[in-house]
């Protein structure tokens, strides 16, 4: 009893050591990895740019001036805009996975069906999450091919369960794809970097009770550049006392 207090605690105390971490340096992966850029040097600049790209978050990303978040309303707003090709949610969560072998600190990612369009997520097996997910809010999740192979030994991973700490309750999800797994700058740099796991948005939004979204990012058309897009969506967002802004990330 009092060893698995014990053993409870220091759980814990890990938890909340990498969650304030991660939130100092930047809740968004984007911005945690550009924040990285001053404590790397120039050596680094160049690396970060790469785990940019490779994620896929170069492109533009849009966040909140304020401690709210983005809002359902936002991102209809965005969608609409006729030079953008594709604008996918972000929410993140930092908790805890059990699955197989592994039992340690996951990054929870909340995002879309065609995800994949909008960051760099490259199936292996099974599939990435449909837009019967989202709507359905799915008890589904996609994880990479660094965590099958903790977890099992193997890439191939589909069907099995994973189990997802949320508050004082684990909830079950069935892993329904393997994506290909990135480079991984801040795991070699600080040793903080958790696993990243995919979810439906909505299923997060619905565990956690947090509406709004951490991020939003945008693909842009072809024949419109990064900057171009940045500009209109300012103008677009950038009402009084709407307290949102687009910044432009990597190249």
């Amino acid at each position: 009893m009092i060893g698995d207090l014990v053993r409870l605690t220091f759980k814990n105390f890990h938890r909340r050591r990498l969650r304030s971490l991660l939130t100092v340096a930047g809740i968004a992966v984007g911005t945690l990895l550009v924040t990285m850029v001053s404590f790397l040097g120039s050596a680094g600049q160049s690396m970060v740019g790469k785990e940019l790209t490779s994620m896929g978050l170069n492109g533009i990303s849009i966040s909140s001036g304020t401690e709210g978040g983005l809002k359902e309303d936002t991102l209809h707003t965005v969608r609409s805009m006729k030079l953008i090709s594709e604008a996918m949610p972000l929410s993140i969560h930092f908790t805890t996975a059990d699955i197989g072998r592994f039992d340690g600190d996951v990054m929870a990612c909340g995002i879309d069906a065609g995800a994949d369009q909008v960051i760099s997520l490259s199936c292996l097996y099974g599939r990435m999450l449909s837009k019967g997910d989202i709507s359905g809010c799915s008890a589904v999740c996609v994880v990479d091919e660094a965590l099958a192979k903790d977890a099992y030994g193997r890439e191939n991973i589909v069907g099995k369960t994973l189990y997802l700490q949320s508050g004082s309750r684990e909830e079950k999800f069935t892993v329904v794809g393997v994506s290909k797994a990135g480079s991984s700058v801040l795991q070699n740099v600080t040793g903080y970097m958790p696993t990243m796991v995919y979810f439906p948005y909505t299923t997060l939004r619905d565990l956690t009770g947090v509406t709004t979204f951490d991020q939003i990012a945008v693909r842009v058309n072809a024949d419109t550049t990064n900057e171009d897009a940045r500009i209109d969506i300012k103008k677009m967002l950038e009402l009084p006392g709407k307290g949102i802004h687009a910044t432009l990330q990597g190249n």
